[in-house]
Formats: structure tokens, sequence, C-alpha cells
């Protein structure tokens, strides 16, 4: 399993290495608790993308 890691910051690259690693494990419970880490930094840093581009809007 290969995860698309273009535009993503550090920690996210972290996770989705923890992810990968736990998968082959075969720990599915730590992979979806890592899995919603994942997903909150990414809503995050949209978030601060459509902030940062209302204010420079403005």
């Amino acid at each position: 399993m290969r995860i698309n890691r273009d535009k993503i910051g550090c920690s996210s690259t972290a996770n989705m290495d923890l992810f990968e690693e736990m998968w082959r494990k075969g720990n599915a419970k730590k992979s979806i608790s890592i899995v919603l880490r994942i997903i909150a930094e990414f809503a995050e840093l949209n978030c601060n993308s459509l902030l940062h581009c209302k204010d420079s809007l403005l």
C-alpha cells in the first residue's frame, strides 16, 4: 500500500510511515487511529490555506 505524499507536512509523512508499518503488521486498530490523525492534519492544513487565501483577497 503506497500513499501519495505530495503537498503534505512533515508530521503527516511520519504518520503515513507509521500507518504503513502498522498495516503491514496487521494492527488495524492502531492503523485507524493514525489515519484519523492524518485526516485531522489535512483538515487543519486546508482550513489554514483557505483562511490565508481569504486574507490575501481582502
